[in-house]
């Protein structure tokens, strides 16, 4: 099961606020971020040794021509309270010879991915807009080129998308949506698919005898694979909605009719994107 997340980094994402909660905000962090802000208490030391405290099978290590090196450590993902996004808190630090930052960084997912309309923010830092765009304004990256930024950013959003890919599979994600932990049910639901590359699928409560019928939009990323679904109590119910699908305008469709995929995914309910 999916954990549940803290509500207060939540409350930073809601569209109708800013993107930024007062620098009294508090927020819980993992352990193994300390790892991480270890490099601010010893900057005089190896800088390579006090990376491999935080070290992980996501965690990066980068240096650029300028001797600025970034750590960038995926914590972990959690679904917008309103909306159809994800947020990714990304522990990241970037040091140069003059000057070294470390902090925990919010990134804005839409369909498993970065994109222009989204966010970079940080709960210890007091800034108005994007991050991306606000950084100059900080003394924290004032010594810092805007090469040096640009990679700094790339790599967050690069750590964002890839520690979302491998945390939040496809069973997770409809798992986050139906509040059920489901696996593959062995069942063809129909001889083709409903049109538009979206076909239906199946899958079962690992615990108990739900069954989830899945319209999945292989065009789409992420959370957005889940086009529709409709839960049932138990296996008789699922089949007899099949069963029921079967006849259309007086007339009894084969298992292979497109038409019959169709008007299973008619009878479906509508979409809700509120996670």
């Amino acid at each position: 099961m999916v954990k549940q997340k803290n509500k207060l980094v939540r409350e930073l994402h809601d569209s109708e606020k800013s993107i930024v909660e007062p620098k009294e905000a508090k927020h819980t962090i993992d352990d193994v971020k300390d790892g991480v802000r270890e490099i601010v208490a010893t900057s005089n030391n190896d800088f390579t040794n006090t990376v491999k405290l935080a070290s992980s099978s996501i965690d990066r290590e980068d240096i650029d021509t300028e001797k600025v090196k970034i750590i960038t450590h995926f914590q972990e993902a959690f679904p917008w309270d309103y909306g159809d996004g994800f947020n990714a808190i990304v522990t990241a630090s970037i040091q140069s010879e003059e000057h070294q930052w470390s902090g925990d960084l919010f990134v804005q997912l839409y369909d498993g991915e970065f994109s222009s309309d989204c966010q970079v923010s940080a709960l210890d830092l007091y800034h108005q807009n994007c991050l991306m765009s606000d950084y100059d304004n900080l003394t924290e990256f004032s010594s810092y080129t805007e090469e040096a930024m640009t990679e700094f950013f790339d790599k967050v959003i690069e750590a964002a998308e890839r520690g979302f890919s491998e945390e939040y599979t496809f069973e997770a994600l409809l798992e986050e949506r139906t509040g059920l932990d489901v696996e593959d049910y062995d069942f063809q639901v129909a001889g083709c698919g409903v049109g538009n590359d979206i076909r239906l699928e199946n899958y079962k409560a690992v615990n108990g005898e739900q069954i989830v019928l899945v319209a999945v939009d292989n065009r789409a990323r992420a959370e957005l694979r889940i086009n529709r679904f409709k839960i049932f109590a138990s296996n008789d119910d699922y089949n007899e909605f099949l069963d029921e699908c079967r006849n259309l305008n007086g007339q009894r469709l084969q298992w292979n009719d497109g038409n019959y995929a169709l008007n299973i995914y008619q009878h479906m309910d509508k979409p809700n994107n509120d996670w």
